[in-house]
């Protein structure tokens, strides 16, 4: 098989079909969940033999190298990550999925397997390895599909370092012609992960919840700013340590400069 001519018979695809079939049944009987990840997982083992992270590296054609944002602040993430969410750890390139450790199922695979494929995969793709282990502010019933928007929308598969992180960080802030300290607000993260324990949409609270809420004395003015995480996520560098965040409420953009100390 090649990436532009796969060939396969009808036999193998009913072959295929019937081996997923029975998976599923299975897995029904045993009251487990079958999700996306889970098909498309076992879809390649049916077909190609092969896991699905494997298959696309190997078989299937690959995307074509886009432009990576933070490339000119030597801020650009990896185009290969893992992702780490509670005991799951996916694998991703320019953002799509790859496969998933799939803990505690007839799937699983090994860590040391997926850091070894993630290696593979960045060698192919001109890259080094990513690691995130993303906070907890997902619903209970998250999918594979949620923790990869959830990294999109923190900004991970953009930058290394998110403007967040930065901000974790305790940095010197400027805005316009005024300086000082300001650091993401208190325990914004136990509180966004109660208000979605609580029941509150993730998207909703990770979009409208505040994390960062500095203000600035510029002359006489005072400029108040209420930025949610997702804000933070979304932001632009567009020099090094220089970020533009938009305002969703103004439909406004706002320059910060960020100094660090060392």
């Amino acid at each position: 098989m090649s990436a532009t001519n796969i060939v396969m018979t009808k036999s193998q695809l009913k072959r295929a079909a019937g081996r997923l079939n029975a998976a599923i049944h299975n897995r029904l009987e045993d009251g487990q969940a079958v999700s996306y990840a889970w098909v498309l997982e076992s879809l390649s083992r049916g077909i190609f033999g092969k896991p699905y992270g494997e298959a696309r590296s190997t078989l299937l054609a690959a995307s074509a190298k886009p432009v990576r944002a933070g490339s000119d602040t030597g801020n650009a993430a990896p185009r290969v990550m893992l992702l780490e969410f509670r005991s799951e750890l996916i694998l991703t390139v320019d953002g799509k999925y790859v496969t998933g450790s799939f803990p505690g199922t007839d799937l699983e695979i090994p860590r040391a397997a997926m850091r070894s494929q993630a290696e593979n995969l960045a060698n192919l793709n001109d890259s080094t390895v990513g690691f995130v282990e993303l906070p907890e502010l997902l619903s209970g019933d998250w999918e594979t599909d949620d923790i990869i928007e959830l990294a999109a929308r923190l900004g991970y598969f953009t930058y290394k370092c998110p403007l967040h992180e930065q901000l974790d960080k305790d940095p010197l802030v400027i805005f316009k012609s005024a300086a000082q300290r300001w650091g993401l607000d208190g325990d914004y993260l136990g509180y966004l992960i109660v208000e979605i324990e609580s029941g509150e949409p993730w998207r909703s609270v990770l979009s409208s919840e505040i994390a960062w809420s500095p203000d600035f004395h510029v002359g006489f003015a005072k400029h108040e700013f209420f930025f949610s995480l997702q804000d933070l996520g979304e932001a632009k560098e567009v020099a090094p340590d220089r970020w533009v965040v938009r305002d969703r409420h103004l439909n406004e953009d706002f320059e910060f400069k960020l100094i660090f100390e060392g």
